[in-house]
């Protein structure tokens, strides 16, 4: 038998906490944020380009507590320790990072059609190598490398900020819109989407959490 759910008023003191939460959060800040982690293609099974790229923000305020943790080559959890003072409870908060798209047919179908042209007018990866303007990307989208070049007509932006092709570096992870030229995929715009994502948790200090 279900258990019926009650809402119970915050304490004074937690009411404090809340507002104190509310006052620090930026909607503008947020809501790019969302944009640029949306724009990255994380299909289930193949999550890791947006796992890392959530790893990378969450190291920018966490440092080393914030890291990547593989569970295949193609996906994988973004992981970040925040402290408290170590004497309250170890608190775990969870989220799912896939595409959901079950219910919603357009979606699939719009998923569906940006697969297919996958390679074709745009790529997506971790960059493996970087060659003068030619850029070696592999992809969790199909688990193989990918090539594409720039010229004078490719811009290049992290995070809806300009940067150059020297921004980017191994292990970047980058998204590319482009077409496929005599062969050759030429890059019109390169979305660095974080800086490479390194480490591993780090070794706890002084008590253990409780």
């Amino acid at each position: 038998m279900p258990t019926e759910t009650r809402q119970l008023p915050l304490t004074a003191e937690r009411e404090r906490w809340y507002a104190a939460a509310c006052a620090r959060l930026d909607a503008q800040r947020l809501k790019r944020l969302l944009i640029e982690l949306i724009d990255i293609p994380s299909p289930t099974g193949a999550e890791r380009t947006a796992s890392e790229f959530v790893a990378a923000r969450m190291r920018e305020r966490l440092g080393p507590r914030a890291f990547y943790q593989p569970i295949s080559e193609d996906t994988g959890n973004a992981v970040g320790e925040l402290r408290g003072s170590g004497n309250g409870a170890t608190l775990l908060l969870y989220a799912p990072i896939d595409t959901h798209l079950e219910g919603d047919p357009a979606r699939a179908q719009e998923m569906r059609e940006l697969q297919a042209n996958f390679g074709k007018t745009w790529l997506a990866g971790r960059v493996t190598a970087v060659n003068e303007t030619k850029v070696t990307l592999h992809s969790a989208m199909d688990d193989a490398d990918h090539t594409f070049v720039a010229d004078e007509n490719t811009t290049f932006r992290r995070r809806r900020e300009p940067v150059t092709l020297a921004d980017i570096e191994v292990g970047s992870n980058v998204r590319v819109e482009g077409s496929v030229k005599e062969g050759v995929f030429v890059a019109s715009s390169v979305n660095v989407a974080g800086p490479p994502v390194t480490g591993g948790p780090a070794p706890r200090e002084g008590p253990p959490p409780q």
